[in-house]
């Protein structure tokens, strides 16, 4: 959804304890069992990935991204890691109680990767939030959006317009790893 701002903190503080225990134990099987982003999308070639649901090819408009692919395998496992993390961060969000998440994943950017400047398109975003919850992150970390360093710190929410230019390098010698959402809202 558009932004005036490159991103803003909408929630801070949230209970990431147990989901950053299991993400920083999933295995490196788990960690490759899905090569969907890495394959369809060039920006993502060199992000690792826990995917649990993507927005559906059949999605045509963004009026209302309903249509979405669940990989079900690896969402029964993470839900309940993962479910109470979204309502949390979306709690101040007008409307919340019927959001939906139509798109879901765990990105991990091993030290020295980038995601080169883009911009992402589909009308799906024209209606929906994209929302990043740092799971593991390091002060080495560049996400520059539209011109401005966008600095995330562990256990908040950050909604970002990534319908403007961005970009991620992982300078530090840790991992960056987020739990990435976008949730739709429906109009009444």
């Amino acid at each position: 959804m558009f932004l005036d701002v490159p991103y803003k903190e909408v929630k801070s503080g949230l209970d990431i304890s147990e989901l950053k225990k299991a993400v920083l134990n999933a295995t490196e099987e788990e960690w490759n069992l899905n090569q969907y982003r890495q394959q369809k999308f060039a920006v993502a070639k060199d992000v690792e990935t826990l995917l649990f649901k993507i927005n559906g090819n059949n999605v045509s408009s963004g009026d209302n991204p309903a249509r979405t692919n669940t990989w079900e395998e690896a969402w029964s496992k993470w839900k309940d890691l993962v479910d109470p993390v979204v309502k949390e961060a979306i709690s101040g969000y007008e409307g919340h109680e019927k959001a939906f998440v139509n798109k879901c994943l765990i990105p991990r950017m091993r030290p020295g990767t980038e995601i080169p400047e883009h911009k992402d398109l589909s009308v799906v975003f024209n209606v929906s939030h994209r929302i990043h919850v740092p799971l593991v992150t390091n002060p080495d970390v560049y996400f520059m959006i539209d011109g401005e360093r966008c600095v995330m710190e562990e256990g908040n929410a950050y909604e970002i317009n990534n319908k403007a230019i961005h970009s991620v390098a992982n300078r530090g010698a840790e991992p960056r790893i987020h739990l990435l959402f976008d949730i739709y809202i429906p109009k009444e």
